[in-house]
C-alpha cells in the first residue's frame, strides 16, 4: 500500500464543511472552541463526514501522514480540518506575528525560497516544535517541479542504525543546537535537543540542516567530532533518494503530517509559468 494514504472528500462533505465555516472570519477562528465548533456543525449537517474525518485522523496517528483530496481551500475550512489534531496557531507560521494560514507562493518578489529544501522538521529552533503541520495545495507549478518529499523518522533511524549503530545512539543525545541567524545576527539562541528519540517502536525526530549548522556556528563547543560524524551520517541518509517518498501535490490536496514522526522537504521550484502556491498551517501542543 502506497504511503501516505489518500482519502477523498465527497462533494457533499465539501459543501457541508464550507457551509459550516461560512459564518466565521479567519481572525475569529483563532480559538480551538471555534475551530472544533465548525467541525461539529459540519458533521451535524452531514453525519457521514465524521467517518471521513476519523479516517484522516487515524491515518496520521498510525502512519504519520495522510493526503485528503478534493479539499475546500477556504482558509476557515482548512483551519477546521486541521483542528482535528489540536489548536491551529499563528505562532511561528510566517514572519512575526504569524498567520493562521500562511500563503507560500513561488517567485522572487514574494521572498519565497524556491531552492530545494532538504528533509526537515518545522520550527526546530523553538523549545517545543509544532507537533503537526498542514500543507494545502492551491496550485501546483506549471512544469511539475516543486515536488514534496516525505520520510518517516522510524525508517530513517533504521537506515542510520544499519550504517553505524553508534551514530544512531549519538543522535539521541540532547546536545545538538538549533538556532536562527539572519544577516549574521542571531534571531534565536540555540535550543539544544536530540535529532532522534527512539523509545521501543516509537521514533521521533527534530532536524533542520541549516538551523543546526547555525546553532553549531554559535555554540561550536556543543557538538564534538563524534556527534558531528553522526550528524553527517544522518544527513547522508536524508540525501539518499531511497529514503523519501516523492509526490506532486495537486490542487485540493491537503497534506496532514506529524511534524515529529515525519520529515518533509521539497524539490526546487523553477517554473516560469503558473507558480506553485501552497497554504501552510501549524498546530500547537
Amino acid at each position: 500500500m502506497s504511503w501516505p494514504a489518500r482519502v477523498a472528500f465527497a462533494t457533499a462533505e465539501h459543501e457541508a464543511l464550507r457551509a459550516a465555516a461560512a459564518p466565521w472570519t479567519v481572525s475569529a477562528m483563532d480559538d480551538l472552541g471555534v475551530q472544533r465548533g465548525v467541525v461539529r456543525d459540519a458533521c451535524r449537517r452531514l453525519p457521514t463526514l465524521r467517518q471521513t474525518l476519523h479516517t484522516l485522523e487515524a491515518a496520521v496517528r498510525q502512519t504519520g501522514a495522510v493526503i485528503a483530496t478534493g479539499t475546500p481551500l477556504d482558509d476557515q475550512v482548512l483551519i477546521a480540518v486541521a483542528s482535528l489534531f489540536g489548536r491551529v496557531t499563528a505562532d511561528g507560521n510566517g514572519p512575526p506575528p504569524g498567520q493562521l494560514v500562511y500563503n507560500l507562493v513561488a517567485g522572487p518578489e514574494s521572498g519565497y525560497d524556491s531552492a530545494a529544501l532538504q528533509l526537515h522538521t518545522d520550527s526546530v529552533f523553538e523549545a517545543s516544535p509544532a507537533p503537526y503541520m498542514v500543507l494545502a495545495c492551491v496550485r501546483p507549478s506549471a512544469e511539475g517541479d516543486g515536488l514534496t518529499t516525505l520520510a518517516r523518522a522510524d525508517s530513517v533511524a533504521a537506515r542510520v542504525g544499519e550504517i553505524d549503530q553508534r551514530h544512531l545512539e549519538l543522535l539521541q543525545d540532547r546536545c545538538y543546537p538549533f538556532a536562527k541567524i539572519r544577516n549574521r545576527v542571531p534571531q534565536q539562541f540555540p535550543v539544544r535537543t536530540a535529532i532522534l528519540t527512539v523509545q521501543d517502536t516509537d521514533v521521533t525526530t527534530v532536524f533542520h540542516g541549516r538551523h543546526v549548522r547555525e546553532g553549531m556556528q554559535l555554540r561550536p563547543e556543543a557538538v564534538d567530532s563524534e556527534h558531528r560524524a553522526a550528524l553527517h551520517t544522518f544527513e547522508a541518509v536524508l540525501d539518499d533518494p531511497r529514503s523519501a517518498t516523492t509526490l506532486l501535490l495537486q490542487t485540493g490536496d491537503l497534506l496532514l503530517a506529524d511534524n515529529r514522526r515525519v520529515l518533509h522537504g521539497r524539490s526546487a521550484v523553477r517554473s516560469t509559468g503558473s507558480r506553485r502556491h501552497v497554504k501552510r498551517l501549524k498546530i500547537a501542543d
